[in-house]
């Protein structure tokens, strides 16, 4: 049998944890099959990211502004998209609803 270098081993179980960990966590699996966008309030200013229709379960998957992001206070939605202030700075998941999968290149349609 090969001698395995050391911290070899370590490092395999850290690669190995971090991938089941990555496929259990609720937060990736969501941003993979829903939609993300980054809003960013510029000098504590409020603003509008607009997505294609009104977003459902929106959620901040990652926070890049020092100050805190709290829904209703500093970031919320409507039905044209998703609104930041007071210095927040995230990406957000979220989804369309009945949103259906189209396929990217749609076949040619035939004359009747």
């Amino acid at each position: 049998m090969p001698r395995v270098q050391p911290g070899w081993e370590r490092a395999r179980l850290i690669v190995g944890v971090l991938l089941v960990g990555s496929m259990l966590s609720p937060s990736l699996v969501f941003a993979e099959r829903g939609e993300r966008i980054r809003c960013s309030s510029r000098n504590f200013k409020y603003v509008f990211c607009a997505t294609e229709s009104e977003p459902h379960n929106v959620r901040v998957v990652r926070r890049y502004s020092r100050r805190a992001c709290v829904p209703g206070r500093s970031w919320g939605r409507n039905r044209r998209g998703i609104w930041v202030n007071h210095g927040c700075d995230a990406d957000f998941a979220f989804r369309f609803r009945g949103a259906v999968s189209r396929p990217s290149n749609p076949p040619p349609r035939t004359p009747r």
